[in-house]
Order: structure tokens, then sequence, then C-alpha cells
């Protein structure tokens, strides 16, 4: 923002008169501020939510220094500690030793877990994760009272006890809790995971994309007809990041009457999907499209068990796959998506265990397994059936896999 500023104020200087420049000159320092007092309150709203410091500048300084803070500072530091030394650390590690990607990477299915993304894809410049969930606001902190702010900090660490515990959101939880309060919104979620994480916060609010997938700014006037998300820009000293939110059913039917939505994916170019704790719902024939966007649009793909089924890359010539970790059977409430042709392979070609949790699984009740695919070939145009009816749905028949086309004949 500030940049765009300063180009446009260095233009009115080349070309205007000595009264014109004054007027420009007055007019950049404006907006300036403007953009550092909205960039600086969002930024110290995000350091609340994950327990950091706060500037004696800051209008939430006053609260910081509060013992109601210091108790919740003290409980973000032990469950983020605990979680960066079992998980994020390890993630890191581990993408930098066997892990390619590209600029963007794709989340469906992720809801707000730019936790699991930021650890393993920290290169990546733009993220577009997508989920049930409504975005809903950011709470105005600094018009809270100390009683308000306090309870609003409870319900998010409750809300991210699980994340921070099992590395994935309980779907059900999710429906129960998410945007039960501003403080434990999609939008105030991943603003903790950005802080926590060591970002700053540049800027957060909503944006439209249009027919033809080129995202605008929101305006409520002409937002109808247009998908709205949650854009967050920020940055880390060394690179500027930026992380969208969609929230919608991406099912056959609904996806394909979201056009904008997919022209803008098609925009990113190259992909990097990360699927993780899908709930398999790309088993079905009701999410093939979602499913054959993935599989022609992305450069990489980085799944568990629970993204789509194996058999789509297994012995492809499009695909190289590696394994990582072991496979064991689903939990027993996904038990008909188990994939016999996995966990021949996984025992058979798997490097290893994976050194964290990842997917329905954590160190106490289970083990983890990566499938790591990287495309050979250029990406390309997918196929949409549009339709809930047709396509392919796996499934696990007494131990065998069933791949099922429907409608039958």
């Amino acid at each position: 923002m500030q940049k765009k500023i300063f180009i446009i104020f260095l233009v009115l200087l080349a070309c205007c008169s000595e009264k014109e420049k004054a007027s420009a000159r007055q007019g950049y320092e404006t907006e300036q501020k403007k953009a550092v007092k909205t960039s600086n309150y969002l930024n110290d709203t995000a350091h609340l939510f994950s327990g950091r410091e706060l500037s004696k500048d800051s209008s939430l300084y006053k609260y910081s220094i509060s013992q109601a803070y210091s108790t919740h500072k003290n409980a973000v530091r032990q469950s983020w500690s605990r979680y960066k030394i079992r998980t994020f650390d390890k993630m890191r590690a581990f993408s930098r030793s066997k892990l390619n990607y590209t600029e963007t990477l794709f989340y469906p299915f992720g809801g707000p877990d730019l936790v699991n993304a930021l650890a393993l894809f920290n290169e990546s410049k733009t993220f577009i994760l997508m989920g049930l969930e409504p975005i809903g606001n950011v709470p105005p902190t600094q018009k809270l009272s100390t009683a308000a702010l306090t309870g609003g900090l409870t319900l998010l660490r409750a809300m991210l006890a699980r994340i921070l515990g099992h590395n994935f959101f309980h779907t059900k939880v999710m429906q129960k809790q998410v945007g039960s309060s501003s403080f434990n919104s999609i939008a105030s979620i991943m603003m903790f995971f950005i802080s926590v994480a060591g970002y700053e916060v540049d800027s957060a609010g909503l944006v439209m994309i249009d027919a033809e997938g080129t995202a605008k700014a929101y305006d409520k006037a002409s937002a109808t007809g247009h998908i709205t998300a949650l854009r967050i820009d920020f940055h880390d000293g060394q690179s500027t990041k930026i992380v969208y939110y969609f929230s919608g059913d991406v099912s056959d039917r609904a996806f394909a009457s979201k056009q904008g939505l997919v022209k803008f994916v098609y925009k990113q170019g190259e992909l990097t999907t990360m699927l993780k704790a899908a709930s398999y719902l790309m088993y079905r024939a009701t999410f093939d499209d979602i499913r054959n966007l993935i599989l022609a649009r992305s450069r990489v793909i980085v799944q568990d068990a629970s993204g789509f089924p194996y058999h789509f890359l297994r012995n492809k010539t499009d695909w190289q796959v590696n394994l990582f970790g072991s496979y064991v059977r689903p939990i027993p409430l996904f038990k008909v998506r188990c994939q016999p042709d996995l966990r021949v392979d996984a025992a058979r070609k798997s490097t290893g265990n994976l050194p964290f949790p990842y997917g329905y699984t954590s160190p106490t009740f289970g083990r983890s397994i990566m499938i790591y695919a990287t495309r050979k070939v250029e990406i390309t145009t997918p196929v949409f059936d549009k339709s809930q009816s047709k396509g392919i749905n796996t499934y696990c028949w007494h131990n065998k896999l069933v791949v099922e086309k429907l409608p039958k004949k």
C-alpha cells in the first residue's frame, strides 16, 4: 500500500507545478499515515491474539500489561512452544530437505489451517484456503473492555487447543465453535497463526472475485454476483505473502456455479495442492470436479490418505510419487474409505515414519502417511461433469478396493 502511494507521489512530482507538488506531498503523507495506522492496529490485534509484546505506542498497550493478558500470554506461549517443538519445526525441516513446491499453495478443505501451510510451504507467496465456515469479523479490540477482551481471548484459546494438540481441526467442533464470537472467527484464527509463526500483518479485509477471476476491492454496493473472500497481506522481513480464504460449498453442483473462483485459481498458474484431514470427500462422485481441478492444475500434490484416492496417482506415467510415513486404516467414522493399494505401497516403498503428525492422527493414537506427487507433464484444463450423480466413487468393501463409475449402466 505504502509503496504504491509512494510511486504515485513520484509521478506527480515529475509533472506538476510547485503548488500541485505541495498538495500531492500532503496527500501522500496523509495516506501514508492512514496506511500505517491501519496496519499497526491490525498487527497489534494479531500480536494480542498470539501473546506477543506490544509497543507502548499501541492503543492496546494498556491491556497488554494487565494480569489477564499475562495469563493469556503464558497459556499461548506454553501451547505454542509444545506445538512448535513437536510439529511446526519438524515440518519446516522436513520440507527443506524433502519437498519442492510452487509459489502458490492451494489448500481446499483446509479451513483456517494456515499454520500447517506456513510450516510446510513457507517459501510460497500466495496461499488459497477454502472451508465451509464463514469469514466472520476481527473484533474491535481497542473499543472493548478488559472483561470483554479477556473473555474473547479465552474463547480463541479454546478454539485453537484442538489443532495445537492434534494438528487438525475437528469438523463438528468447527461447526459449533467457529464464528460463535469475533475472537474465534476465521479471520481472527488466521491472524493468530500469522502472528504466532513470527510474521507481521500488513492489511486484512474483504475482496470480491468477478466472473473473470479477477480480485477487486470489496464494494458492498456492487458485491452481488461476485464471490467474496478474505485477503490478508503479511510479511516476515524477507518477503511479502498473501492468503485468501473462500467460504462455501465445493461439491460439484455448487463448484460448477462458481466460475469466477475457478478462473481465479486458473490465473495462479501451477499449483502446489495441500490436502489434510479432508474427510475423504473427494472419494465421492459428488466432489470429482474439485478433484479433477487439482489433478489438472497441480505441479505438486502433498496429501494424507483423506484427500482423494491413491489410485488416481498410482502407476500413472504423468506423476512421480513418493511416500513418507506409515499407512493405517481410517478412523471408524471413515472405515469404508480404506485403501489396500496404498497400504501395500506404503509397506514396500515408504522412506520411514513421518517425524510429525499429519492428518487424522497424533503421536498418541496413530501414525501418519504423506503422499508427495510431482507432475511430469504440463498442467491442463480440467473437465467438469457439473453433476452430483456422475463421476467416480471409491470405497472399501471387505478390505478390497472398489472403484465405481456413476451412473451405473
